[in-house]
C-alpha cells in the first residue's frame, strides 16, 4: 500500500544476502548446500511474492552478495581467501571467496540466471563485487587470494562483470553492481 501511494517504481529483493537466503533453488542446493539450509522461503512462496510485485507493475531487481559469502566458503574452502598456511581468513566478519576464483564466478552467475528464469527478475544486482577491506592488517605476502591467472584486482572484477553481463543479458535481464571504494585522508 505504501508503494502504491508513493513514487516507488522498483523493488530490490534479496536472493542472497550473506547468511540471509531468499530461497533455495537447484543451483544453490548444488553449489552450496549450507547456504540452502538457511533459506527463509520456499521457492513457491518466493516466486509468488515476486509475481505479485510484477503484476502490480514494479520493476524487480534480485540482489546477490557476490564475494562476501561465508556459507559458500564453508562448503568450498578451496575458493576462500586464506593466509599462506592455507587457513581461511575472516575478513570484515566473514569468509570471502576470492574474486579471482572462476568456480565462484560460475556459482554466482548460475544463481543469477536461475533467478531470472525461475522468478522473472528484470535485473540482477551483484553486491560486494570487490575484495574485502580490512586486509591492511596483513602483509600482502601473507594473504593468498588464489590469483591463478595473474590478474590485477581490477581486472578480476571487470572480467567477472563481463562474464556475468553476457550470461544474464542472454537470459533476458539487466545487470548492475555495487562496488566499494576506500579513501585515505
Amino acid at each position: 500500500e505504501l508503494a502504491k501511494k508513493s513514487d516507488i517504481n522498483a523493488f530490490v529483493v534479496d536472493i542472497q544476502d550473506g547468511t540471509s537466503i531468499g530461497y533455495a533453488g537447484e543451483v544453490m542446493n548444488s553449489y552450496s548446500p549450507t547456504s540452502a539450509e538457511y533459506a527463509c522461503n520456499s521457492v513457491e512462496d518466493y516466486r509468488a511474492a515476486i509475481d505479485k510485485l510484477k503484476q502490480e507493475g514494479y520493476y524487480v531487481i534480485g540482489r546477490i552478495t557476490t564475494f562476501n559469502d561465508t556459507l559458500f566458503v564453508q562448503d568450498h574452502p578451496e575458493c576462500g581467501i586464506t593466509d599462506n598456511e592455507g587457513k581461511l581468513l575472516e575478513l570484515s566478519g566473514a569468509y570471502w571467496p576470492s574474486a579471482f576464483d572462476r568456480y565462484t564466478w560460475q556459482y554466482k552467475v548460475d544463481l543469477a540466471v536461475e533467478a531470472v528464469e525461475l522468478m522473472g527478475f528484470n535485473e540482477i544486482q551483484f553486491d560486494y563485487v570487490r575484495f574485502p577491506d580490512g586486509t591492511w592488517y596483513y602483509d600482502a605476502k601473507t594473504i593468498d587470494y588464489r590469483n591463478t591467472y595473474g590478474e590485477s584486482k581490477a581486472q578480476a572484477v571487470q572480467r567477472f562483470l563481463m562474464y556475468a553481463a553476457d550470461r544474464i543479458h542472454a537470459a533476458g535481464a539487466y545487470i548492475s553492481a555495487d562496488v566499494f571504494g576506500e579513501t585515505s585522508m
